[in-house]
């Protein structure tokens, strides 16, 4: 009888259950895995989720923390807490992680702990900030993994520059996993999506810009406001539909930040709904390092409301322009997007065949370390 290899995949965001969606498919294809899916909760919202465990609820391996509504610390330190019991109970051969979330962390410092080689999905990414956390969470994961997957030149550079080279760990270069769940999916949303008739939009064809806000940095007092005095104008010349994140919904609350009329608010939705709202859209204006690239993928411009982005291609090739946090620097940018003539034809995230690839270097990887 072949001996199964046990994995344990940690998510906690959507954006981690749209890649692990993609892995977790191909995975199906191998009967020597054994994958446990261990969603944290940490952003869990049930419209966000559904897609992930509508498409795999007969077959999916899933335990739920449920852990979210804690600053990050606590967070972080509950999170180690449960999975350190669940990596004990299941004694797993590797933990697969993804992107740069407290879930992503804990998951790499438990696993660390318990000697469980880390296999990280989306590795290499620098904001060059460290009072951003996400940059704190994907610098320390990449330094404690076994395997790093990679997609972009600029991850690499920046992964060689810190030494990775001489580190005894494995990089290698696969197409970003969003491709293959854009490339995947999108036929379907464009089929099966019937957001814009829920929203009354499908029978005017009103140009519209997708708006998507919620990293800690946009959400202090004084940036969310500066950030809807720019929008607030900017939905005066076109509509904006912005699906707002819970805890996104929760600041404006608190902090009693106007919105204007133009400014169409509904509640998170679906993959495929986002999809399909993405794959119509005007333009992007974001925070979101997961909807930039999307974006890019389905040929639509973005404002980006960072300082600095690490998807640092999408700038070069003038499909995307930064800005700071700032009211005037926002509608200035804004502006400019208009006037860019972006180059879409580099697809630079791939054809979509990340997770082929990346579960093929994972059995190589445990068949390696078996017989070492």
């Amino acid at each position: 009888m072949t001996k199964k290899f046990k994995i344990i995949s940690v998510v906690g965001t959507r954006p981690q259950l749209i890649k692990a969606a993609c892995v977790t498919n191909e995975f199906y294809q191998h009967k020597n895995i054994d994958e446990t899916i261990v969603h944290t909760g940490q952003h869990y919202d049930k419209s966000m989720s559904e897609f992930f465990f509508i498409n795999f609820k007969k077959k999916l391996r899933l335990i739920n923390l449920n852990i979210n509504n804690l600053n990050h610390p606590e967070m972080i330190a509950k999170m180690i807490i449960k999975l350190s019991k669940i990596f004990e109970k299941k004694k797993p051969n590797l933990i697969l992680l993804y992107g740069d979330t407290n879930s992503t962390l804990a998951g790499a410092l438990t696993a660390n702990k318990h000697r469980i080689p880390i296999a990280h999905v989306e590795g290499g990414l620098r904001n060059f900030d460290l009072s951003i956390p996400e940059d704190v969470n994907r610098i320390l994961t990449d330094r404690i993994s076994s395997l790093i997957f990679y997609s972009t030149k600029v991850a690499k550079r920046n992964l060689l520059s810190e030494g990775y080279g001489k580190f005894p760990c494995k990089l290698i270069k696969t197409d970003d996993l969003l491709s293959d769940a854009t490339y995947n999916n999108l036929s379907y949303a464009r089929k099966n999506s019937n957001i814009l008739k829920r929203l009354k939009l499908d029978h005017i064809k009103q140009k519209f810009i997708l708006l998507t806000i919620h990293r800690d940095k946009s959400l202090n007092i004084k940036n969310l406001a500066n950030i809807f005095k720019a929008i607030n104008k900017i939905a005066k010349k076109i509509l904006v539909i912005f699906p707002v994140h819970p805890n996104t919904r929760q600041k404006l609350k608190r902090q009693q930040v106007q919105l204007s009329d133009n400014i169409f608010t509904i509640p998170p939705v679906n993959y495929t709904d986002m999809l399909k709202l993405l794959d119509t859209c005007e333009n992007v204006i974001t925070d979101s390092g997961g909807l930039q690239r999307e974006a890019y993928i389905l040929k639509k411009r973005s404002l980006l409301i960072l300082d600095y982005t690490p998807w640092e291609e999408l700038v070069n090739s003038k499909c995307a322009i930064t800005s700071s946090l700032e009211t005037n620097d926002i509608l200035r940018k804004y502006t400019k997007l208009s006037l860019l003539k972006p180059n879409f034809k580099e697809k630079f995230y791939g054809n979509g065949n990340g997770a082929k690839k990346i579960v093929g270097e994972i059995i190589k990887f445990m068949k390696k370390t078996k017989n070492a």
